[in-house]
């Protein structure tokens, strides 16, 4: 089981990380604004500038800066496995990110202010705490849109594979836990309930095979939950979103085929958000 504490979920990425060309422009827009109308404590006009065109500079310097950290955060191992996104991964990109952004801002200001001695941590910190006030109301904000998206997962040592074990047989059990099967959940094209059963359709040397078993798709899901790619889209369907290999219709509901398998699968109205969500960061 899950030890307790913040690594025991996978989440979708905030926003701003996954699409940091339109993240950062929003976060820049909000914290011109949030400068302009709020006018924090010791936020002031810079050297020959006025007040609005000293805080777009700095708004453009700290959208820059997190623009350039989000992309080196991507190329460190831990911040990089969108399978295993969780809320601890989440919450120390946000914070590096923000420490990039004061840090950015900070220097910035030996450029925008008046002369005078800033080399000294008071000067340092009141940077840090100002553009944290601003940044992570944005941060925030995209965070708490994907609570209604957060996905329960079992536990996974630190020194797991990025999958999730995901090429490792995983044990299926029925409700009363007499019958039990042992898939591959990357091999698993889609799942379909079939009154009191699951029909699985797996496929391994290119040949799709059934494996049935006594249960309902709920719990099934249950099981499954530690497999983010594993997406039950409908409520008679689970399906590998790294099968998908086509997807029609809009927001009212899709249709979408896998390799292997000649039917089409639906994605209900209410799933379409997260679909597309995990479509996009699987």
């Amino acid at each position: 089981m899950t030890p307790a504490g913040l690594q025991d979920r996978n989440i979708i990425r905030n926003f701003i990380i996954r699409h940091p060309a339109k993240g950062v422009t929003a976060l820049g827009v909000f914290c011109f604004l949030f400068a302009i109308i709020y006018r924090p404590l010791d936020t002031h006009p810079g050297h020959n500038l006025g007040y609005e065109a000293t805080m777009a500079a700095y708004c453009i310097v700290i959208s820059i800066a997190a623009y350039l950290g989000i992309l080196a955060l991507k190329r460190v191992p831990y911040f990089s496995d969108q399978v295993r996104w969780t809320i601890l991964r989440e919450i120390s990109s946000i914070f590096i990110i923000l420490f990039i952004m004061g840090v950015a801002a900070f220097l910035a200001a030996f450029a925008i202010e008046p002369p005078a001695d800033r080399w000294n941590l008071h000067t340092f910190i009141n940077s840090l705490y100002l553009t944290f006030l601003a940044g992570i109301i944005p941060f925030a904000f995209f965070s708490l849109i994907n609570i209604g998206l957060w996905i329960p997962s079992e536990y996974v040592p630190d020194d797991a594979p990025d999958d999730i074990k995901a090429d490792k047989p995983l044990p299926i059990e029925s409700r009363l836990k007499k019958e039990k099967l042992e898939l591959n959940p990357e091999n698993i094209v889609y799942a379909e309930s079939d009154g009191n059963y699951v029909i699985f359709h797996t496929e391994k040397d290119g040949i799709v095979h059934r494996s049935i078993i006594r249960n309902s798709i709920s719990d099934i899901e249950k099981q499954l939950s530690g497999y983010i790619f594993l997406f039950r889209t409908h409520r008679a369907f689970i399906v590998n979103l790294r099968k998908v290999r086509m997807k029609k219709g809009n927001s009212l509901g899709y249709r979408i085929k896998l390799f292997g398998v000649d039917n089409e699968i639906p994605v209900s109205r209410n799933k379409t958000h997260l679909f597309n969500q995990l479509m996009e960061s699987k």
